[in-house]
C-alpha cells in the first residue's frame, strides 16, 4: 500500500472550484459519503435539472484539468501510470482499486483517474469487466484478445495454465494475455490454478459431484471414495461447501453421475480417462465384442485396463458359457454373436 493522501489530494482541489461545481463533483463520485450519487438525485436537492447539473460536472473538470500546479496531483498521475505500465497498460478496476490503495479511497482514486488525461475505463460490457488502460485503443485489442481465448476453450475443452494457454495462442507478452484473462468476464482461473471457462466443474465446482470431478482431475488417477471425501474436505474453503464430507455421501453422490465409473471396489475413475460403465461381465463382453477373438490373458489385460480386480475375479466372469465360448485353441468368443 502507498503513502499517497488521495483523499486530500481530492479535497485540495475541489476548493480551487465554486461551491456548486465543488459539491456537484464530490457528491457524483461520493467523495464525502462514499456513495456516489445520480444526476437526478443532486438536481432535486438542488433545485436545478439533471441537465444543469451535468454541465456543472462537466465544467468543474474542465477547469480541474487545466490546473498542473499541484505536485501531488502529478505524483498521483505518476503513479497510477507506473502501476498500469507493470500490468501492460491495463488492469481490471475492482482489482486496481484494491490494490492501489484501500476501500476507503477508492472513490478518491477512481476521480484522480477520471480527471488524468492519460487513462480511460474501457470495457463493463457482457465480455469483459470495467477495466482502467494507459490508451483508449486497449479496449479494441482486449475485446480480440478476450474472444480468442474464449474460442480457443469452447474448441478444446479443457482448462489451461499461463504458460500452456500462452504457446497454444502463440502469445509472447504473458503479461498482457493475464490481464485480458482477468478482465474477461466468462473465464476464470480454477482451484487448481489452471484458467478456462466460468460454466466448467474444473474452473468453478458447484457441489459435491463436481468437487468430487475436480479432485480426481488433481490426481489424474482412481481413487477410494473415501480418499475423495478427505480430499473434497481439504478443497471446502475453495469450493464454498458449508458441511463437512461424509464418505458414504461422496459415494452415493459419484454413483448417480456418469462422469465416474466403478473400476474397482470403492474406486472411482472418470469416464474422461476411457472407462466405460457396466460390470465385469459386461466389460468383457465389451472387450470381445471389439475382438474376434482373444484368450485368457489378452482378455485379462484388457479388462485390467478399466478395472482394478484380480484375474480370478476376470476368469470367474469368462467361465460364463452363455455368454463366453472357449475354443478348441483355448480362444474366447462371443455366444451369441452381435451384429
Amino acid at each position: 500500500m502507498n503513502e499517497i493522501d488521495y483523499k486530500t489530494i481530492c479535497e485540495e482541489l475541489l476548493n480551487i472550484l465554486p461551491s456548486r461545481q465543488n459539491q456537484v463533483l464530490t457528491r457524483r463520485f461520493g467523495l464525502n459519503q462514499g456513495e456516489s450519487e445520480t444526476l437526478q438525485e443532486i438536481g432535486n436537492d438542488l433545485g436545478i435539472t439533471r441537465e444543469r447539473v451535468r454541465q456543472l460536472e462537466k465544467s468543474g473538470f474542465l477547469r480541474l484539468k487545466d490546473f498542473t500546479e499541484n505536485q501531488n496531483l502529478e505524483k498521483s498521475f505518476e503513479h497510477f501510470e507506473k502501476y498500469l505500465n507493470k500490468n501492460a497498460g491495463l488492469r481490471r478496476e475492482d482489482i486496481l482499486f484494491k490494490e492501489l490503495s484501500n476501500e476507503e479511497n477508492k472513490n478518491a482514486i477512481h476521480f484522480l483517474l477520471e480527471l488524468g488525461n492519460n487513462f480511460f475505463r474501457l470495457g463493463d460490457n457482457e465480455n469483459t469487466y470495467a477495466f482502467w488502460a494507459t490508451q483508449e485503443s486497449k479496449e479494441g485489442l482486449v475485446d480480440l484478445m478476450v474472444k480468442k481465448i474464449k474460442d480457443f476453450f469452447q474448441k478444446e475443452k479443457k482448462p489451461m495454465d499461463l504458460e500452456a494457454l500462452a504457446k497454444n495462442l502463440d502469445i509472447v507478452d504473458n503479461l498482457f494475455l493475464s490481464s485480458c484473462l482477468e478482465i474477461a468476464r466468462d473465464i476464470e482461473v480454477g482451484p487448481l490454478g489452471s484458467y478456462g471457462l466460468s460454466v466448467w466443474p474444473e474452473i468453478k465446482p458447484r457441489g459435491v459431484r463436481d468437487a468430487a470431478f475436480l479432485v480426481l482431475k488433481k490426481q489424474g488417477e482412481p481413487l477410494h471414495f473415501r480418499v475423495i471425501a478427505t480430499k473434497v474436505g481439504e478443497l471446502q474453503g475453495d469450493l464454498f461447501l458449508k458441511r463437512k464430507m461424509l464418505p458414504q455421501t461422496i459415494h452415493n453422490e459419484l454413483i448417480r453421475d456418469k462422469r465416474f465409473i466403478l473400476v474397482g471396489r470403492g474406486i472411482y475413475g472418470l469416464s474422461d480417462w476411457g472407462y466405460s460403465s457396466g460390470t465385469v461381465k459386461d466389460v468383457i463382453f465389451k472387450v470381445l465384442q471389439a475382438n474376434a477373438s482373444m484368450d485368457k490373458e489378452e482378455i485379462l489385460s484388457a479388462v485390467q485396463k478399466q478395472r482394478l480386480v484380480k484375474p480370478n475375479t476376470v476368469f470367474l466372469n469368462l467361465s460364463d458359457k452363455k455368454k463366453f465360448v472357449r475354443d478348441t485353441q483355448g480362444k474366447y468368443t462371443l455366444a451369441i454373436k452381435t451384429a
